[in-house]
């Protein structure tokens, strides 16, 4: 059966991720922090009455964003479908602090132990359970992934660091991540050390006019040609 591959930008129109819900017969691989409109609700919560095999495994460590998350799942009926799970990936399995930047629903740019957020700010420092999803797979039975959606804000290679056979599965067919420009080589090479190829690279320029962020899309089949 055909695959499709989408990748969508905070901006972009809910037009063509709408049409690939819509179409799906087998099933679904989305990975969104929030679903900000919902017509994207509509269509997950039809996809999952048609039988579609979708499963989504989220992993958030900041409370504010699993109590909105797990809100959602129970309002639209979604807890055969969506696993919310309370911990933060990383290089290692332990406990640490997530210094929260705010305590808004759907914030970023927090950071993890001894990194702080970019503006220097901490409104609550959040005891933390930490682990390798090498880990996670291993010892609770969490499936292995056909798809990884990675944005956790300059952690990308402590998570990679702590998933590297998960990463080097042939079930793990392909991944998006969020990456930091000038991280641009080192999480590309990480990545692609697991047998993924870069295959399509869309750069974010922010208010300020910098283009301080690209969104990767990775792929095991074939590397195709980058675009920039």
């Amino acid at each position: 059966m055909a695959s499709r591959s989408l990748l969508v930008l905070p901006d972009d129109s809910p037009a063509e991720i709408l049409a690939a819900i819509e179409d799906a017969r087998k099933s679904i691989r989305v990975k969104m922090f929030v679903f900000s409109d919902p017509r994207l609700l509509d269509a997950v919560i039809a996809a999952k009455k048609r039988g579609g095999g979708a499963r989504v495994y989220a992993f958030e460590p900041s409370y504010v964003n699993v109590a909105t998350l797990s809100a959602n799942i129970a309002l639209n009926d979604l807890g055969g479908q969506v696993t919310p799970i309370p911990v933060a990936l990383s290089a290692s399995t332990g406990m640490n602090v997530l210094n929260l930047r705010d305590l808004d629903s759907g914030s970023a740019r927090h950071g993890l132990g001894d990194q702080m957020p970019d503006d220097g700010h901490v409104a609550f420092r959040q005891p933390v359970m930490t682990f390798r999803l090498d880990d996670l797979i291993e010892h609770f039975d969490v499936p292995a992934p056909n798809h990884i959606k990675m944005d956790v804000d300059g952690g990308e290679l402590d998570v990679i660091a702590g998933a590297s056979r998960t990463l080097s599965c042939t079930t793990l067919r392909s991944m998006l991540v969020e990456v930091a420009v000038d991280e641009s080589s080192e999480v590309t090479q990480a990545i692609e050390r697991h047998g993924l190829r870069l295959v399509s690279r869309f750069f974010v320029t922010n208010r300020a006019g910098k283009q301080s962020v690209w969104y990767g899309l990775f792929e095991r089949e074939s590397a195709g040609n980058v675009t920039t």
